[in-house]
């Protein structure tokens, strides 16, 4: 089919180009969000299996998951308000186990397609589940990477 035939403008392929670019970059963020959890990349691309890797990432019960999906798809506005509320909080835990300020995180959680991209890209590191007590300065201090670590002793 040419675009002639499907009657797409200039304007029309350039937002399609765009919108591809854009789902690509999404694609890529959470790929790159699963290998710095320490799970393969290729897992964002299954279907229910991405979302329970997420909910395992954030350490929260797996099960959520089904909760997450079934409250939004089953139980109209109210749910979709749910969906929101837990959408909202997964991705502000997201971005303070991967060691983002308090800031950040809310910013995360309100506006996820900008900053998803953001915690993929730069140098943040998976904290694990205690975002609570990260210590930056030894994220960020990468200095003494070389010494021995002589506290044991």
């Amino acid at each position: 089919m040419s675009l002639v035939y499907l009657n797409l403008g200039v304007s029309s392929f350039i937002t399609l180009l765009l919108l591809c670019a854009w789902f690509l970059l999404l694609i890529f963020s959470g790929w790159m969000i699963f290998v710095k959890a320490g799970y393969p990349g290729w897992k964002v691309l299954v279907p229910f299996l991405n979302l329970y890797l997420m909910f395992r990432i954030i350490n929260e019960p797996p099960w959520w998951g089904l909760f997450f999906v079934a409250v939004g798809a089953f139980f109209g506005d109210i749910g979709q308000g749910v969906f929101m509320i837990f959408s909202i909080g997964m991705h502000y835990t997201l971005a303070r186990i991967f060691g983002k300020s308090k800031l950040f995180s809310v910013l995360t959680g309100l506006f996820p397609y900008v900053f998803i991209p953001i915690i993929a890209l730069d140098g943040s590191l998976y904290q694990g589940g205690d975002y609570e007590n990260i210590n930056t300065e030894d994220i960020t201090n990468l200095s003494n990477l070389d010494e021995p670590d002589n506290s044991a002793s």
